[in-house]
């Protein structure tokens, strides 16, 4: 391969490209001869590629195993891969690469790139949470700006905004102290009844002294708990950055909130766990979910009736009867 990346009469075909991406391994040789391969057959004419295979994705994978973050960004930003690279997952891999190493700034070059592309949907949806989790990570003044910006845009051309988008974009203006914000955010959620949500809400109102807006919040919670239904929970640093507050506010004893948060942790509504880390989990896949959805679509489809053939008796009807 080496030799035909060197010649200009050369050619690299699809199944050369397969094959050193999969065989690829984290060596400078590797690393090398996989990107003089790539340049080489970007290069060659479209007229002389006749299949349809998109290495867009492939590469970006092969790169995020080799864990090459800059090599990743280099070869998305380089012209004469220009198009390479449009596919919503490979925007995807590159940004979980960039996010994996804390590369922030880099991934909001990366945005602002692909967020101008005319997308199927109006724009990335899981880029953009990508992007929202790297400005929480920052945690600056103008990253909260930027987030904003994005998320009023998105707004403002009638775009559904993701839950877990929304939900960094929160948190984050919580950090910069602007509950406010967060507050206002979170109020165009459709589905509210998420942990992540209700234990935002409460930290935004704690931080604006507005304890009576917490009441209800704590109230439908309680009501929730019925048997044979999850419970409503809350994370346990809300509920003791809560009870500070309050204590340093000096909240008589005999406001309600006090006897809500007792109850809270007697029906065990309280959780060992943080906010943030819930927030900055990483997404798992239920495989068993999928398993079981498939194993009943072929059991349905095993269930069907066989056709009939047509006559005056209408089986399928008496069958019914």
């Amino acid at each position: 391969m080496e030799e035909i990346c060197n010649t200009d009469s050369g050619m690299i075909f699809t199944e050369d490209l397969k094959s050193m991406l999969h065989l690829a391994q984290k060596t400078s040789e590797d690393i090398e001869l996989l990107v003089k391969m790539l340049k080489k057959f970007n290069n060659q004419t479209k007229e002389m590629r006749f299949g349809t295979f998109i290495f867009g994705p492939v590469v970006m994978r092969t790169l995020y195993y080799l864990d090459e973050p800059d090599l990743a960004f280099t070869a998305f930003k380089d012209p004469k891969f220009e198009n390479f690279f449009d596919q919503l997952i490979s925007y995807q891999i590159l940004l979980s690469l960039l996010y994996k190493h804390g590369k922030y700034t880099e991934m909001r070059e990366i945005y602002e790139i692909i967020k101008n592309k005319d997308l199927i949907g109006g724009y990335p949806r899981n880029s953009l949470i990508l992007v929202m989790a790297a400005c929480y990570k920052e945690n600056t003044p103008e990253t909260l700006q930027y987030a904003l910006n994005i998320w009023k845009e998105l707004d403002e051309k009638g775009c559904i905004i993701m839950r877990r988008a929304t939900a960094f974009l929160a948190a984050l203006a919580i950090k910069q102290n602007s509950p406010h914000i967060a507050i206002e955010i979170l109020s165009t959620l459709r589905e509210t009844r998420y942990i992540q949500i209700r234990c935002l809400k409460v930290l935004a109102y704690t931080d604006l002294k507005r304890f009576t807006e917490i009441v209800p919040i704590f109230r439908a919670s309680l009501e929730h708990d019925r048997p044979n239904v999850q419970k409503e929970g809350y994370f346990k640093d809300v509920i003791e950055k809560l009870e500070e507050v309050m204590a340093q506010e000096n909240i008589p004893e005999d406001f309600e909130l006090y006897k809500l948060i007792t109850l809270l942790k007697k029906d065990e509504h309280i959780l060992p766990n943080i906010l943030e880390d819930h927030i900055c989990a990483e997404i798992t896949i239920d495989k068993s979910r999928f398993d079981r959805k498939r194993l009943d679509t072929r059991f349905n489809w095993s269930e069907r009736p066989r056709p009939f053939a047509h006559n005056n008796s209408r089986p399928a009807l008496r069958d019914l009867l």
